[in-house]
């Protein structure tokens, strides 16, 4: 099971906005370049993420982007929802309900209970873990 481009590089974007856009507003060009994701690409998951209000904008020269709360209250589970759409890891179990097997799928329990697994770890993570789990990593490369 892969997650889409979309939803990683959301994740960074929202990432480089925890750590480098906690005072100001950060223009797009600079999380580009930074994080080497295309403005375009970038628009589009803003347009995906307006829903669900983790983020604010700011128009002109000191303009952008920023977190409209704080990391630690931006659930993963949450953001992945809007980026990827469904959380199920096979179709039947999202919104396509319509297999003719259902009712009688050996499989099924086993899905069921990956999804439940992948739902509660993202339920549990917040923007804010993803920032300290870096900021771990990257110190004590920097110590070696």
């Amino acid at each position: 099971m892969k997650y889409s481009t979309r939803t990683r590089y959301g994740l960074r974007f929202l990432v480089y906005l925890a750590m480098y856009g906690k005072d100001r507003y950060v223009q797009l060009s600079e999380i580009e370049k930074h994080e080497a994701i295309s403005l375009r690409y970038l628009e589009q998951i803003i347009r995906m993420l307006k829903p669900s209000e983790v983020l604010q904008s700011q128009r002109g020269k000191y303009g952008g982007y920023m977190l409209s709360r704080p990391p630690e209250k931006i659930i993963l589970s949450e953001v992945v929802r809007y980026l990827e759409g469904d959380l199920a890891p096979i179709a039947c179990l999202g919104e396509d309900k319509e297999c003719i097997r259902y009712a009688d799928c050996p499989t099924l329990p086993m899905w069921k209970e990956l999804q439940s697994i992948i739902i509660s770890f993202l339920e549990k993570k917040t923007l804010k873990d993803i920032v300290n789990q870096f900021t771990e990593l990257r110190d004590q490369k920097t110590i070696q």
